[in-house]
């Protein structure tokens, strides 16, 4: 998937069970750009939720 370099950090932040906002104050975002990433990347590797992403990351992304 052709992911930008900030959608992979979202999708490991994602993977460490953080919610919107503490990703946002992490990536110093606001909420709503982390949530239109998080659809962004839910398109691009077609996950249907988080749990589905975290998984497709762990398979392809080497994150565990």
């Amino acid at each position: 998937a052709n992911l930008t370099e900030r959608e992979g950090e979202i999708l490991g932040l994602l993977a460490t069970g953080a919610r919107n906002t503490d990703i946002a104050d992490v990536l110093n975002l606001s909420p709503h750009t982390v949530k239109t990433h998080i659809y962004n990347i839910f398109k691009k590797i077609n996950a249907s939720n988080r749990m589905q992403a975290v998984n497709w990351a762990k398979e392809h992304l080497n994150l565990y």
